[in-house]
């Protein structure tokens, strides 16, 4: 594949450039950019799951007891 100049700075500075493959969608992008995103676009978790990892990583936080928290606690209750 060669790329032209425009495309190879898109590249070079991060960017992605999308490409077709006999009618099938594609991007090209750098691999280190790739790599730094491919765990969470390899993994499809479904809503449980992504909540309980949600839940443990806020396990510890002092946040999560602030008392100003309520005000978020409350708000769906609000609309």
């Amino acid at each position: 594949m060669i790329l032209t100049q425009e495309q190879r700075t898109i590249v070079e500075r991060g960017g992605n450039v999308p490409i077709t493959l006999d009618g099938i969608p594609c991007i090209v992008v750098r691999e280190d950019v790739f790599e730094s995103v491919r765990n969470v676009i390899g993994t499809e978790l479904g809503h449980d799951e992504l909540r309980a990892l949600l839940a443990r990583s806020t396990e510890g936080s002092d946040w999560t007891t602030d008392p100003s928290m309520d005000i978020y606690d409350e708000y769906d209750k609000q609309k």
